[in-house]
């Protein structure tokens, strides 16, 4: 017999005693699995004839008793599982939502990520990023505070030790991008921060329980063969980021905290939120044009039609109207009616629209006073997505933070086009609407650097 019968036999052998010993194996699982079953079977009855024989017979209708209302309850938990699951698969997002309002983005969108690692990160490195802003608020920040306030000062600013958390991300499919890569991330701070202001040697303010939620868009673009691979970066925020903190002190009188927020925003909104962007550039090939130019998916043509039962906020029992929308950055304002609570505007306003699926249009309703701060009327939050599909683009909307009251809104979803012949149809379209808020075409202007100005 040769080495290869040798090893052959062999392995022969071996496989049998794997298979013998496999199925021993499972004859041995069969045989406890119905020992089992039977102990399940045959314990109610060994266990009432020792009870008997005991003399403690009358402790059987308890027992039996208990046991049947243990089975009952179990039954009942595995009804009430089956139950919650099917109502939950019936669920719209919306009820889901009702019922738990602050769910993280990843357990909402299924195109969210759980971003648990660059937390760990992100809190790894808080310490130090915590002492830079605390160098900035004391250097550059008081700094341009003091042109206007020579005696301000930072007494104390802490962060504390939470960080900020990434609840999601999303980076898009490379068929949704050009040349690029596009990622969100849903951000937001709540954290125990604690920073004291003064002026003339004296404190006036504290800040604390400062809260922050925004999505921060990056885009990586373009897409090159060399290193570092990618020729730029965007960043910015799709839609005005949500703060909310409080003021103590002399700062902390009423209305003052909500002028100060404003005016945080209003910061914000012109440095970092669409269409305004911040941009770096890697390699100084890359056209500077090409890095911070807008790629919109199109314009929302918004018609704010009328409102009805609006609350009296004017001694008259009347109000005087007026609205305030914004996507990102951009801002519009109707004219104020005068003494009317069902006023009709019939004012026409455009939006540059990034991304329909992220961006959402917000409405605020105001009554305008001539001596005293505007009141407010109600507001409220509209996806564009929603909006514009047939059917869906005129509604009434409910007024949020209000009594009563409601605005009919109206939209027009414009896609763009590089072809020549649709200029005409969209100038008849502008022509029929008589109005001069409207647009008939959109010019993207890049204006790169100037010299030799006069001083």
């Amino acid at each position: 017999m040769d080495a290869n019968t040798k090893k052959a036999t062999t392995k022969t052998v071996t496989d049998d005693i794997e298979i013998e010993q496999t199925e021993r194996s499972g004859m041995r699982l069969v045989l406890i699995e119905f020992a089992i079953n039977f102990l399940k079977k045959v314990a109610p009855l060994l266990l009432g004839y020792i009870f008997c024989y005991m003399n403690l017979s009358f402790t059987l209708p308890a027992i039996t008793i208990v046991t049947l209302m243990w089975l009952e309850n179990k039954a009942s938990k595995k009804s009430q599982k089956i139950s919650n699951k099917s109502k939950a698969s019936s669920m719209s997002r919306h009820n889901v939502l009702k019922i738990v309002p602050e769910l993280p983005s990843w357990v909402v969108f299924p195109d969210r990520e759980r971003a648990e690692w660059l937390n760990e990160i992100i809190a790894q490195l808080w310490p130090s990023i915590s002492s830079h802003l605390v160098k900035r608020f004391r250097g550059p920040l008081q700094t341009n505070i003091r042109k206007k306030f020579d005696s301000f000062r930072f007494e104390n600013v802490d962060f504390g030790p939470t960080p900020p958390k990434i609840d999601g991300i999303k980076v898009y499919k490379r068929s949704l991008t050009k040349e690029s890569v596009v990622m969100d991330f849903d951000i937001y701070y709540d954290g125990d921060c604690d920073i004291e202001f003064s002026m003339s040697g004296a404190q006036i303010g504290r800040i604390k329980d400062f809260q922050f939620g925004a999505q921060l868009r990056l885009v990586l673009k373009p897409i090159m063969i060399k290193l570092p691979v990618v020729g730029g970066i965007q960043a910015f925020f799709l839609n005005t980021p949500d703060i909310m903190f409080d003021l103590e002190g002399i700062s902390g009188i009423p209305g003052f905290s909500y002028f100060i927020r404003q005016k945080i925003e209003e910061r914000l909104t012109k440095k970092f939120v669409f269409p305004n962007k911040i941009t770096k550039r890697f390699l100084k090939e890359v056209e500077a044009a090409e890095l911070k130019s807008l790629e919109p998916a199109g314009v929302l043509r918004v018609h704010v039609f009328e409102a009805k039962n609006l609350e009296e906020k004017d001694v008259t029992g009347k109000s005087d109207p007026y609205v305030i929308l914004n996507v990102g950055a951009q801002e519009y304002k109707t004219k104020a009616i005068k003494r009317e609570l069902n006023p009709k505007w019939d004012y026409w306003c455009e939006f540059i629209i990034l991304d329909p699926y992220e961006q959402y249009l917000q409405f605020k309703l105001f009554d305008q006073d001539a001596f005293n701060e505007d009141e407010f009327l109600g507001s409220g939050l509209v996806e564009v997505h929603s909006v514009i599909k047939e059917g869906e683009n005129d509604k009434w909307f409910q007024l949020d933070h209000a009594k009563h009251g409601q605005i009919h809104l109206r939209f027009t979803w414009l896609k763009l086009s590089e072809e020549s012949s649709d200029l005409d149809e969209a100038l008849n379209e502008v022509k029929a609407l008589k109005v001069d808020t409207v647009n008939t075409a959109l010019l993207t202007l890049y204006l790169d650097m100037a010299e030799d100005l006069e001083v």
